[in-house]
This record gives C-alpha cells, sequence and structure tokens, in this order.
C-alpha cells in the first residue's frame, strides 16, 4: 500500500517563523538543483530516452498487431472445429477396418517413400534398381487407378525418371565402350521413352557430339599436325561408333557410301522399324539404314577437311605420311563395311597435282627471271661451263633404257652436257624435284589417274620456257647482228635445249616417272613441238658452225698426217746396193715436194671452208 498523501501544510505548524521566511529561499535553491540535475541527466543518457521512446512505440505497434491477429484466430476457432468434426466423421467406425490400418502400417510407410528410393537409385546409378522399382508402381498404377495416393506417388517417380533418362543420354555422350552402351541403351528400352528409330538417332547424336568435341579440342596452327591429330581421333572414335552401332541395333547390311547416293530413294528395301533421313548434301533419302546416312555425312566432312588442310602443305614426306595414315584409316573402317579410301583419293590426287604443279611454277619462274630480266650478251649466260662437254663434241641424248640402267631408283640426274649450262640445269633440277615428288607421294610411282593432267603441265612449262628462250634469241640477236662468239653460244644452247633438254624431261616424265610409253597426248605435244620449232634457226646456225668445225678439224688431221716425216730420223738406213744409192737422192727430194703441195691443198681447203661458214652465218642471221 502507498503511503498517505501528507497536506502542503503538514510540518509548517511546527516551523519557527524564522524558518517559515527563510523557506522559499531553500525552495528556489532546491528547485535550481533538480533542474540542474535533469539537465545533466539529459545531456548524459539522452540516447537511452531515445531507446526507450522508440521501444515505447514499438510495443504499442506490435501490440496492435498482436490484437488483430488474436482477433483473425478467435474468428477461425469455428472452421478448424468443423474441419476436426469432419474428419471425426471419416475416420472408420469400424474396428476391424481401424486393425486392418494398423496391421499394415509399415507398409503404407514403405509406400510414401517408394519416391525418395526411387530418386536416391538415380542419383547412385543403380538403374537397375530404379527401372525394377519404376515397374511396381506402373502396376500398383494400373491396379488402383482412382486411388489419389496412389497417382501421388507415380507422378513423383515420373519427375525423377526424367532425371534418370538425362543421365544416361549423358553416359552415351562420353568414351563409354561397348558394354556400357549394351546396357545403356537396355535401360533405355525398358522406360520405353524413345521408339527404336529415334533411339537409334539419339545414340548416334550423342557419340556424334562426344566425336565433335574431341575434334574441336585440336588447336595445331600446323596443318600437318592438326591432320594427323584429327586422322588419328577420327580413326578411333568413328570406328568405335560404326562397330557399337552394329552390335548393338539390329541392322541390315552396312550400305557404303557410293551405293548411298546411287540408291537414295529406293524405298523398297527400307526396313520396317527405320526411319527414311533427309540428307542435307544430296537432297536424298537414306531409306536402307541410318548408318549409312550418318557414316555418308561424316565422310563427307572428313573429306572436307582433308581438302582444306592438304592445300597448306609443302613437303611431299608429309603429304604420302598423312595419304598412308589416311589409307590405313580407310582400310580399318573397311573391316565394318565403310572403307571411305575411294572418297578420299581424289582429295589427295588433287593434292598431289597442286604440290607438283607448285614446284613447277615456282621453280620455273626463277628460270624465266634469269631468260628475261638477264642481259642476254652477258658473258657465260648460255655458254658452257668448265666441266661441260667441249664445244665440238656431238651433242646426242641418251636413250631411255641407258637412264633407267645408270639410275634406275630415282630421278635424279640427266645427261651431263645440261650441266653446262646454268639456265637449262636450274631447269632441269626444277622438273625433276617434282618428278621426285610424284614418286614420293606415289609410293615409286606417280598415280596413273593423273597422268594426263600431270603431262599437260609438264608440256605447259616446257612450251613457256622454250618461247622464253627464242625471246631472248631475238634480243641476242639484235646486240651481235647475228656474229661473233657470243652469238653462236647462244645457237649451241638453243641445239642443247631442243635435242638434249626438251626430250630428256618428257622422256623422264614418261619412262621414269611412269615407267611406260608415252601415254596419248598428242594435242600438247604438237604445242611443245611448235615452240620447239621457234628454235629452228638458231638450231640451223648451231649445226653449220659444228659442220665447218668438223671439216676444218678433218683437214687439219690430214694434213698433220700428210706432213709427217716418211720415216724416222734415229732410224739408221740399211746396207743398200749401187743401183739403191743411187736412186736416193731422188727418192727424198720427191717426198718433201709432196708435202709441201699437201700442206698448200689443206690451207686452202680450210679457208674454203671458213668462207663457207662466214657466208652461211650470215645469210642466216640476213634471213
Amino acid at each position: 500500500m502507498p503511503p498517505p498523501l501528507l497536506s502542503p501544510t503538514t510540518g509548517l505548524l511546527d516551523l519557527s517563523l524564522a524558518q517559515l521566511k527563510a523557506l522559499p529561499r531553500e525552495l528556489d535553491a532546491t528547485q535550481k538543483d533538480i533542474e540542474e540535475s535533469l539537465a545533466r541527466l539529459a545531456a548524459t543518457e539522452h540516447k537511452a530516452f531515445l531507446k526507450a521512446n522508440a521501444c515505447a512505440r514499438r510495443l504499442d505497434e506490435r501490440a496492435v498487431v498482436a490484437t488483430a491477429t488474436a482477433d483473425s484466430a478467435t474468428s477461425h476457432t469455428a472452421e478448424l472445429a468443423n474441419e476436426l468434426a469432419s474428419i471425426r466423421e471419416l475416420l472408420p467406425d469400424d474396428k476391424e477396418q481401424e486393425a486392418v490400418l494398423r496391421a499394415n502400417y509399415d507398409l503404407l510407410l514403405d509406400l510414401i517413400g517408394i519416391p525418395q528410393l526411387f530418386d536416391a537409385f538415380v542419383r547412385a546409378g543403380a538403374y537397375e534398381d530404379a527401372l525394377d522399382l519404376g515397374a511396381f508402381v506402373n502396376r500398383l498404377t494400373l491396379r488402383h487407378p482412382n486411388i489419389q495416393f496412389i497417382q501421388q506417388i507415380a507422378a513423383q517417380v515420373s519427375s525423377s525418371t526424367k532425371l534418370m533418362l538425362t543421365q544416361l543420354v549423358s553416359v552415351l555422350r562420353s568414351n563409354a565402350k561397348l558394354p556400357l552402351c549394351i546396357r545403356v541403351i537396355g535401360y533405355l528400352r525398358r522406360m520405353e521413352v524413345y521408339p527404336e528409330t529415334e533411339l537409334r538417332l539419339v545414340f548416334l547424336q550423342q557419340k556424334d557430339a562426344y566425336f565433335r568435341t574431341l575434334l574441336s579440342e585440336i588447336h595445331e596452327s600446323d596443318g600437318a599436325e592438326y591432320l594427323k591429330r584429327y586422322i588419328e581421333i577420327s580413326r578411333e572414335n568413328f570406328f568405335d561408333i560404326i562397330t557399337q552401332y552394329k552390335a548393338i541395333f539390329a541392322e541390315t547390311t552396312l550400305q557404303s557410301p557410293h551405293q548411298f547416293h546411287s540408291n537414295s530413294t529406293a524405298s523398297s528395301s527400307q526396313s520396317s522399324n527405320t526411319a527414311a533421313i533427309f540428307y542435307s548434301q544430296t537432297n536424298a533419302l537414306a531409306t536402307t539404314s541410318i548408318i549409312s546416312s550418318y557414316v555418308a555425312e561424316t565422310t563427307a566432312g572428313f573429306s572436307d577437311v582433308l581438302a582444306s588442310r592438304l592445300s597448306q602443305i609443302n613437303d611431299t614426306q608429309t603429304l604420302h605420311s598423312l595419304m598412308t595414315q589416311t589409307m590405313y584409316y580407310g582400310m580399318s573402317l573397311g573391316r565394318v563395311g565403310a572403307d571411305l579410301r575411294w572418297v578420299v583419293s581424289d582429295v589427295f590426287l588433287d593434292a598431289i597435282e597442286s604440290l607438283f604443279l607448285r614446284l613447277l611454277d615456282t621453280g620455273a619462274e626463277g628460270y624465266f627471271k634469269w631468260i628475261e630480266k638477264t642481259r642476254p650478251v652477258c658473258a657465260g649466260i648460255f655458254a658452257k661451263v668448265a666441266g661441260g662437254n667441249s664445244g665440238g663434241a656431238a651433242v646426242t641424248s641418251p636413250t631411255g633404257t641407258q637412264l633407267q640402267q645408270q639410275h634406275p631408283q630415282a630421278v635424279a640426274a640427266g645427261p651431263s652436257i645440261i650441266a653446262s649450262y646454268p639456265p637449262f640445269a636450274h631447269l632441269l633440277n626444277v622438273f625433276y624435284t617434282g618428278f621426285n615428288a610424284l614418286r614420293v607421294t606415289g609410293g615409286g610411282g606417280a598415280p596413273m589417274k593423273l597422268r594426263s593432267r600431270l603431262r599437260k603441265a609438264v608440256n605447259r612449262v616446257l612450251r613457256d620456257a622454250v618461247l622464253s628462250l627464242a625471246r631472248a634469241g631475238e634480243g641476242v640477236e639484235a646486240e651481235t647482228a647475228g656474229v661473233g662468239a657470243r652469238w653462236n653460244e647462244f645457237c649451241e644452247a638453243c641445239l642443247v635445249c631442243k635435242e638434249v633438254l626438251v626430250p630428256e624431261l618428257q622422256g623422264a616424265f614418261d619412262k621414269r616417272v611412269y615407267g611406260g610409253s608415252s601415254d596419248d597426248n598428242g594435242n600438247d605435244d604438237d604445242e611443245v613441238a611448235r615452240a620447239v620449232e621457234g628454235l629452228a634457226r638458231f638450231v640451223a646456225v648451231a649445226k653449220q658452225q659444228r659442220a665447218a668445225a668438223a671439216s676444218a678439224a678433218a683437214l687439219a688431221s690430214a694434213a698433220s698426217r700428210a706432213a709427217a716425216p716418211a720415216a724416222s730420223p734415229t732410224e739408221q738406213p740399211a746396207a743398200k746396193g749401187p743401183a739403191e744409192d743411187s736412186e736416193a737422192p731422188r727418192s727424198a727430194a720427191g717426198d718433201d715436194d709432196d708435202a709441201v703441195a699437201a700442206a698448200a691443198a689443206v690451207a686452202a681447203a680450210a679457208a674454203v671452208a671458213t668462207a663457207a661458214v662466214d657466208g652461211q652465218t650470215a645469210a642466216a642471221a640476213a634471213s
């Protein structure tokens, strides 16, 4: 109980007059002390006052919310009572039913846990157990189609089945071997989510996706290294895809790609469980086999990659190595009926032809620059260098049989006289480099399929070389006026070109590259022959020079034999009779006269031959 309130006048009667007079001052002082204390308290504890004020406001707000919640709960009390009453009505009144419910309580718990158990099986990879459990749920659904509880369980299992389907398909998109692929396809068939045709497509799509992923990870900048890795990965994975497909699916005999293209609309051979597939590159339908369509598509892509990358290769050994690797790859695919060697052979033939043409064109460019951009009258351009044949020797071209006997293993040597002429030696080296490249890339012999096309290229370069030499001859003739040693050197070079260089290169291509006689390529040979005819007048001059030199040499030889003494001065004459001694002076005098006459005749013949040669040279220059 609080103390009773006292009247303000209580105790004042007990004070004296002096105390009463001092009371107002004391009250004023006390009031000031209280105000100062309040000011100090407000200054030091103002944060506490603010927090207390905020707490008071929040308490008021929460009190309002609690009051509203209590009112809402009170309003729902009646509804809750009604729901409880309805549940009580649903409960079986029969004690037997209640006993059955209690007896099957564990079974009901197992049914409730089926979705969680199915999900656990899927996440653990126990697909066999998951499929068995799913089959049990399907049987329950068929037996009790009107029970909502069973339908809810089936819906939950179906949602987990989608996860299992995703995992199984992802297994195919990996480096899965044949036993695992067989099990996965078996699981997918038991799930009955794909028809047979679509299941085959899913298998090929996923395996091909993994195959393409491996190919996309090749980051080699060099064309040869890229193709080596590409062929190796293709050989391993493409072969596995075909063998796994044929082992898993009951398929008819695999069509080869060319049969697929040629008989793309033969619907009569379509299998009963194989749907037609539209093939985009050929606008055709693969009606015989899905795998044939896939093989044709992949082979076309492989051929395109080869065609784009082989153009970057300029080394014959590398090209031959890649061709050998590809042929081995095609031979391994031939064991499963998908030999692709016939598809890529044309690609390699085009690459070989392109490489040969680049070697010829690039090498011959140096010859053309040498002939066209160098002053024709410079010393030594058309003259024979040291080590060549002598100018007086007859120029003869060895036969193909002799060349084969001398160099049976490679196209690496020609007539030695060509080495005496630097432009011709360079051109010969260019052609022999190309011929050796053909032998290397062809495995010891050039491809017969390219013979006519390569022969045209050889004749084209030969024709251009001869024409450029003929054009240079005009400049030589203008500079030398058709006389002099350099004019003679050029004419000699034209003779070597016509009688040695051109026949040697044509014979080397036909006999030493292809090992046989010339093929029927008359038009191109005629073009070379017409180009060689442009050197005819230069060749005629060279032949006249050779004939004159040969005549002069023969006359000089005859003169030297005639001028020789009849007997050696060291020989002692035998004993003679008187008659012989008397004839000796006359015979010696006759021999001296005959020697002088022979020497004079030789000198006159040499002068006549020299004049004839000069006249023929001047006539040829004038013509």
